[in-house]
C-alpha cells in the first residue's frame, strides 16, 4: 500500500469519527510559538490541552522575530 493510500485510509477513519462540535469556532486559550520540527507535531499530547485551547505559530528560525510576534497578535487569540 503506497503512502497516499494509506493517508486516504486514514483520513475515511478519521472522517467516521469526526465530531460536528469540533466546527465551532476555536477559543485558544495558550498561544504557542514553537519551531517546525515534527518532533513537536502532538502539542495537544505533549502539554495535555485540546486542539482548540492551543494557538500555534510555527517558526522555520531560532528566534521569535518581530513578524513572528505581529503572527501572534493578529491571531485570534483570546486569552483566559
Amino acid at each position: 500500500m503506497s503512502v497516499i493510500d494509506q493517508a486516504l485510509k486514514a483520513n475515511e477513519r478519521y472522517a467516521r469519527t469526526y465530531d460536528p462540535k469540533w466546527g465551532v469556532h476555536p477559543q485558544p486559550t495558550l498561544a504557542v510559538v514553537t519551531c517546525m520540527d515534527p518532533r513537536l507535531s502532538d502539542l495537544p499530547g505533549i502539554l495535555g490541552l485540546k486542539h482548540a485551547d492551543i494557538d500555534v505559530i510555527r517558526t522555520g528560525g531560532p528566534a521569535v522575530t518581530s513578524w513572528k510576534q505581529r503572527s501572534g497578535q493578529s491571531c485570534d487569540w483570546r486569552g483566559p
